[in-house]
Parts: structure tokens; C-alpha cells; sequence
């Protein structure tokens, strides 16, 4: 079991340890000024995923499960193995992609053109080895629109975090704010012309026409489970009016996988 130990005194350096279900005594794998966290093993036990500020960049690396051979992956804040071991999935802004220390810095992400603060951070896939890299949701030039579980409604949405793969490996579920869903279908159009202030624009360019209309028609603002197949397609907003649902997990064979 991949953990991670915090320092008592608020200084944020994390590592990761592991230990065994017994409670056997914690063996330190990581070592080093920058934090380390988010530990995911791959489904053959040989090789461990986790973000790290090292090097003067942060993102996601690997490793032996003894904390040999780390390599650098690509600009993430987190991974998650698919479950026969081939593709990593993680969320980032865009610019990261490009330019992997815009990851923090937002006057170099703004640089790119794909500022991750105009809701341009999406879910992708890549290879162990570093091929393949693939935008899964949304899609390149794609709005981020998300259905609700009926289907009557489709908003807008940004900001998709940690997806975690569904046993079969079709699916990710992942962790996000709700989508900008109206309170009913008849206002949708308007939902999403307001709603877009928040991508493109700022509030404050809201008229107070579109204020009522936001006020008395917009579904609140919350975080909610959201999943989407691993082609872009089927996204859905599964805990659409449950309120406050994020963090998802997976049921697997009466057992469950956690992030």
C-alpha cells in the first residue's frame, strides 16, 4: 500500500511510504525537497505513479515500488492506471501540454494561449513511456458540456480532477464543479449564454437581466461525480441533485477502489 505522511508542523513536504496490511514498520520511497504525493499503483504492482515537485518543475513520475528509477511523466497534479496496466489518465490545463512549468505559473500558461483560468483544463491519457498522449474530455476547441442523468438537460462545465477508471476501463469517472445546468429545459440556452461570463469573460460583465435570470434559473453551484467514456463521448453528471458529491470510487467486485 502506497501512503503519503505529512509534516507535523504545517511545512508542506509530503513523501511516500508503504506499508504493509499487517502494519508492518513504513518503508520511506521517496526522499527530497519537493513534495510527493498521490500514489497509484499500476495494476502489476511493478511500477508506482505520483505527482512530485522536484526538479524545479512539478508533475507526474514513476517508479519501482522501492523507490528506484524515477522518471519524469508528464505536467499533472495526479494519475490513474487503467486497469490492464497501458494508459495513465490525469487532468491538466491545456497550456501544460505545451509548455510543462506553466503548470504553476499562470502568466507562462497565458503565454501558450490556452489559459487554464478560461476553463481550459481537461482530462487526458497517455502511455507509461510517455507516448500516446491523448485529450479525452473535452475535446480540443470543445465546450465542456455535460448531461444530466436523464438527459433532459446538457451544461456547461470546467475544472474536470482526478478521474479513476471503471473496472471494465471504458469509463472514468471523475471530480469536478457542476455543470452550469438550468432548473429547467426551456432555460438551458439562457443558462449557457450567462454561464459562458464565467469562461470567457467575468461576472461582473453580467447584466442585471442576467443576474435575475442567473439568480432565479441556474441550478446552485456545487461539486458533483461526473463520467465520461474514454473516447470523449457520454458525458454525464451522475449525482445531479445530490448536492455536494465529488471524490468518486469504483465498486469492484464487492470490494472498492478509492482515490
Amino acid at each position: 500500500v502506497a501512503n503519503r505522511t505529512e509534516n507535523p508542523h504545517g511545512k508542506s513536504n509530503t513523501e511516500i511510504l508503504v506499508v504493509d496490511t499487517l502494519g508492518s514498520e513504513p518503508v520511506r520511497l521517496t526522499n527530497n525537497p519537493g513534495a510527493d504525493g498521490r500514489a497509484d499503483w499500476s495494476p502489476d504492482g511493478r511500477r508506482i505513479v505520483f505527482y512530485s515537485k522536484r526538479d524545479g518543475r512539478l508533475g507526474l513520475y514513476l517508479m519501482n515500488p522501492d523507490g528506484s528509477e524515477v522518471t519524469w511523466l508528464t505536467a499533472a497534479r495526479s494519475g490513474s492506471w487503467s486497469p490492464d496496466g497501458r494508459r495513465i489518465a490525469f487532468d491538466a490545463p491545456a497550456c501544460a501540454m505545451v509548455d510543462p512549468l506553466a503548470l504553476e505559473d499562470e502568466e507562462r500558461c497565458r503565454a501558450t494561449g490556452l489559459a487554464a483560468d478560461k476553463g481550459d483544463v481537461a482530462i487526458f491519457l497517455i502511455n507509461p513511456d510517455g507516448t500516446e498522449l491523448k485529450r479525452v474530455w473535452p475535446l480540443e476547441g470543445e465546450e465542456g458540456r455535460m448531461s444530466s442523468p436523464d438527459g433532459r438537460l446538457s451544461g456547461l462545465m470546467h475544472r474536470p480532477l482526478y478521474p479513476v477508471w471503471s473496472p471494465d476501463g471504458t469509463t472514468l469517472a471523475f471530480h469536478g464543479p457542476s455543470p452550469f445546468f438550468a432548473r429547467g429545459p426551456s432555460w438551458q440556452d439562457e443558462i449557457d449564454r450567462i454561464s459562458r461570463y464565467f469562461f470567457f469573460g467575468t461576472e461582473d460583465q453580467m447584466s442585471p437581466a442576467d443576474s435575475a435570470i442567473w439568480e432565479e434559473w441556474a441550478v446552485p453551484w456545487e461539486v458533483h461525480t461526473m463520467t465520461v467514456d474514454t473516447t470523449g463521448a457520454n458525458a454525464r453528471d451522475v449525482t445531479f441533485g445530490v448536492g455536494w458529491a465529488g471524490h468518486p470510487e469504483w465498486a469492484v467486485a464487492g470490494a472498492r477502489r478509492r482515490r
